[in-house]
Formats: structure tokens, sequence, C-alpha cells
């Protein structure tokens, strides 16, 4: 332990860096976790007689983009954290 005491200040320079990139680290699981639940109450909708098309598309949309933001989120965290 004390010997990543050491390498603190050598990291304090990149902190807003890889504070971001965690942050995004979360954000990217999130969404990553988001999309199969919309999945699921897309397909729960389908049994519902009272489900429109209109509903399932608005679902349908929420899923690619949750799946475009958390691929933004990955690509963000990996430039952040990986140079």
């Amino acid at each position: 332990m004390s010997q990543l005491k050491t390498l603190l200040p050598f990291l304090s320079p990149y902190r807003r860096g890889l504070v971001a990139g965690l942050l995004l680290v979360v954000l990217a699981n999130a969404f990553s976790k988001a999309a199969p639940y919309i999945l699921k109450v897309a397909i729960d909708g389908l049994e519902d007689p009272a489900t429109t098309m209109t509903t399932l598309a608005v679902l349908a949309g929420l899923i690619v983009g949750t799946t475009a933001l958390g691929g933004l989120c990955r690509y963000g965290m990996r430039e952040l954290l990986n140079g």
C-alpha cells in the first residue's frame, strides 16, 4: 500500500481525466444494463393487446439510443483512461 501512496503525486495532474473516465465507466455500465430491461418491457408489451405500434417504436428507439449512448461512454472512457 505504501508503494501506491508514492505514486499519488504523479497521478494528481491527471485527476480530472481519471475521475471523468471512472464516471464514464459507471454510465457505460448503466446504459448496458438499461437496454436489456427496455427490451424486456417491449417483449412484455407484445403480449398486452393495449400496446400500440407507436409504443413499440418508442421502445425500439430507446433501445437504440441507450446502446448508442453506452457506446459513446465507452469510447470516452477509453480515450480518457487509455489515452
